[in-house]
């Protein structure tokens, strides 16, 4: 074949293949594009690349983590906005710390255990002696908010009757794994990518093989074996490089509270993280209206002149340099004050255009879409109710109570009922409580919620636990109080009243109330019927004598009393 011919053939064959690949390339595309959700699709209003599907570690990992938390502890330095709705929620889930309750069927033995634990809770319970048990709960919540999770090292020392007690020292969540949270595994030396960091390390596929994830290393399963805390440098800016520095801790002296979100995660994610660049925007927003209003406030007049370069040097007033380093006249303006304006000169006043009359309600739109992945309405973050109705509030208390009560159970699983073991067993065990077989039946009381109608509120209450749709016990609950209390209460204040022979017609169920109340009924009655039977009385006629006596009338029968149910409490029968 000449060589001309064999040419054009492989030009052919060339473009054949370049078409063949094209057409190839093309039919990908529309299988990548077959489905019908126009999410899953990318045009051009929807550019760049499409989101990856990895785990929850790799999308989280050491070095976003890092920059979350960062920014995250940013906004709590210097935004009132994002501290505002932290303190909400850590002041609805926990407010001062929940209470324990013993609830075994031994009364005395719970109020002793009660009384030991309030003691460690209140003085023994933080290793630096700073904190309290509740303080410790806040702590908790705030750090899951902002950091992502928060770990305690379960230490002991000596407490009351030099005693061995379980001491509880925090570790923040930039310690656990320290810096990056990633690089060379334990003991392999120095970490890449900024130091100070314990690194990532994979198992073999079909191994028993430990893993490594941002400081926590877990068994095949994923369950946490040892988490690695490093610590601060000596200026504290920073965490000490190098993984040999950090200390791993056996995950059963180890309380790590973190929320997942995902099933393959191991660290928490900061609550803040979806906010971080709207609450930025909402600050500089604020910072801008508030920086022009305070520009409008400064400027009072302004005068257009054909020559304002020689009217102005002709001002009488003090010199001032400005940022291009040259020098301008300024003029006070006093009250009362007349103006002589010269030929194309006219003098305006300057009216600020900011704040806007939208500031407000763009504001708090802004807020309330903030406040939604916080699980606050805008009511609570602001703290202001002025524009909502009173039905209005209790749905946003409905709201976020729903919200609160799931971090509540996570915080009792697995900090507040470990302490509880932890604490109450080491007294049994040292023989200061006595061993009984439901020792370790108890509840954690939440704090009072706030209640808008109280009244409506009781009675509500009052109906559900007539018609058996609730316990006391629940009502009370939410009060942030317990039956057994209040009833224990109840009992010393009604017997220290019959002592002192003091009962308030107010309380309810009052014997010597309801008494009061039917004497004053029964007086009011016989004065009536005195009233009653004197009209009835027969008057001397005036033509009759006086020595005769009036014509006798029939008796009437007699009527029941207008209160039968009185009849025998006051000791009265009708006449």
């Amino acid at each position: 074949m000449p060589s001309a011919a064999l040419k054009k053939l492989t030009d052919e064959l060339s473009q054949a293949q370049v078409q063949l690949r094209i057409d190839s390339a093309h039919k990908q595309r529309k299988l990548l594009n077959a489905g019908d959700y126009a999410g899953a699709k990318r045009n051009r209003l929807k550019s760049g690349p499409a989101p990856l599907l990895m785990s929850a570690d790799a999308n989280l990992d050491g070095w976003t983590l890092e920059r979350l938390r960062s920014e995250s502890q940013r906004l709590m330095r210097n935004s009132p906005i994002a501290r505002a709705m932290v303190k909400r929620l850590v002041d609805r889930t926990v407010g001062s710390g929940m209470t324990l309750q013993c609830t075994t069927t031994s009364r005395d033995w719970n109020e002793k255990a009660e009384a030991m634990f309030a003691c460690w809770a209140s003085d023994y319970c933080d290793r630096r002696g700073l904190m309290s048990h509740g303080q410790l709960q806040r702590l908790a919540i705030r750090s899951m908010i902002v950091d992502g999770d928060l770990g305690f090292i379960e230490t002991k020392g000596l407490g009351e009757g030099e005693q061995d007690v379980l001491r509880l020292q925090a570790i923040e969540a930039q310690r656990i794994g320290g810096m990056n949270g990633w690089g060379p595994g334990p003991g392999a030396g120095g970490g890449a990518g900024g130091g100070g960091g314990v690194g990532n390390s994979n198992a073999s596929a079909g191994t028993d093989e430990a893993t490594t994830v941002n400081g926590v290393r877990m068994d095949a399963g994923g369950r946490p074996l040892e988490f690695a805390v490093v610590a601060f440098n000596k200026s504290g800016t920073g965490l000490a490089a190098g993984s040999s520095s950090a200390r791993w801790i056996n995950a059963a002296d180890f309380i790590f509270v973190a929320c997942p979100v995902m099933a393959s995660q191991t660290r928490g994610e900061p609550r803040l993280a979806a906010l971080i660049n709207l609450s930025g925007a909402m600050n500089e927003y604020i910072a801008a209206t508030v920086q022009a209003a305070q520009v409008g406030a400064c400027q009072a007049m302004i005068v257009e002149s054909a020559a304002p370069a020689e009217m102005q040097a002709a001002i009488l007033g003090e010199t001032v340099t400005v940022e291009d380093g040259s020098e301008q006249r300024i003029e006070r303006i006093e009250s009362g004050q007349i103006r002589y304006l010269g030929l194309g000169e006219k003098m305006t006043a300057f009216r600020p255009e900011q704040p806007t009359t939208q500031f407000g309600d763009f504001l708090r739109m802004l807020m309330r879409i903030a406040g939604t992945d916080m699980d606050l309405p805008l009511e609570l973050v602001l703290l202001d109710h002025s524009q909502s109705t009173a039905y209005a509030g209790r749905a946003a208390l409905a709201t976020v109570k729903s919200a609160i009560d799931d971090v509540r159970a996570f915080l009792i699983r697995v900090m507040l009922r470990r302490n509880y073991v932890r604490v109450i067993g080491a007294l049994i065990a040292a023989g200061k409580l006595e061993f009984i077989e439901d020792w370790q039946k108890h509840r954690w009381v939440p704090p009072a919620q706030p209640s808008f109608e109280p009244e409506k509120d009781a009675a509500a209450a009052k109906l559900m636990i007539e018609n058996n749709l609730t316990t006391k016990q629940e009502v009370l609950s939410q009060q942030g109080m317990d039956l057994e209390t209040v009833l224990e209460q109840r009992a010393r204040e009604k017997k220290m009243e019959a002592e002192l022979d003091v009962t308030p017609p107010s309380v309810p169920g009052s014997i010597v109330a309801a008494a009061a109340k039917d004497q004053a009924g029964a007086k009011a009655g016989a004065g009536a019927d005195d009233k009653s039977k004197a009209e009835d009385d027969p008057k001397p006629d005036p033509g009759q004598d006086a020595g005769e006596q009036p014509t006798p009338r029939a008796p009437e029968p007699a009527t029941q009393s207008s209160k039968p149910w009185a009849q025998g409490v006051l000791g009265c029968e009708p006449k």
